[in-house]
């Protein structure tokens, strides 16, 4: 028996970003991150018609 070597042709996969940013603060910059100063982020955590709150007050 000989051995057939298939003779596909492989893809070469392209790069899913062009170049890796260098440090973390660029990075946030280029897709738009930034950290909240202030405690706009917990208002849907005491939000009562949230159902989360409500999960939080029958198993918390």
């Amino acid at each position: 028996m000989a051995n057939k070597k298939a003779s596909a042709t492989k893809k070469v996969p392209q790069p899913l970003i062009e170049a890796q940013p260098q440090s973390k603060q660029q990075a946030a910059q280029e897709v738009g991150m930034s950290l909240k100063n202030n405690d706009s982020w917990s208002s849907s955590y005491w939000n009562a018609g949230d159902l989360h709150f409500k999960e939080r007050e029958l198993f918390g």
